[in-house]
């Protein structure tokens, strides 16, 4: 689904007051603005969506949570930044999997190696 679909489903009376939007795997685009016009949107998850330090979160008053589990984010202090400033309500933000994160650790191979690594530690 384009960007531009969802902005237009987005306008639309029945998908404005939806809660939670799951695009894990499948998020069109590094900019997601266009998601602004959920109103209702209390949970965004976006998971294994390639997503990079230059994406653009939407702005909400109402985003409680949000997943961005295994992207390809690196830069943990600007990102928290740009959330700080356009998702004013979060409390529960998820980034396990990307670069920055300590459950991943390149060396062991896979994610639940570096677990069992740090839990030894």
């Amino acid at each position: 689904m384009a960007p531009s679909t969802l902005n237009i489903l987005s306008t639309l009376p029945c998908y404005s007051g939806l809660r939670e939007v799951d695009l894990s795997f499948g998020c069109p685009g590094q900019d997601l603005r266009y998601l602004e016009g959920l109103r209702r949107l209390e949970r965004l998850l976006l998971d294994n969506c390639m997503l990079a330090d230059g994406f653009v979160a939407p702005k909400s008053d109402t985003v409680t949570t949000l997943s961005l589990n295994k992207n390809r984010l690196e830069d943990l202090a600007g990102l928290l930044a740009q959330l700080s400033r356009r998702l004013r309500r979060l409390r529960h933000l998820s980034l396990m999997g990307n670069p920055f994160s300590p459950d991943r650790d390149p060396a062991a191979g896979s994610d639940s190696q570096s677990r069992e690594q740090l839990m030894k530690r």
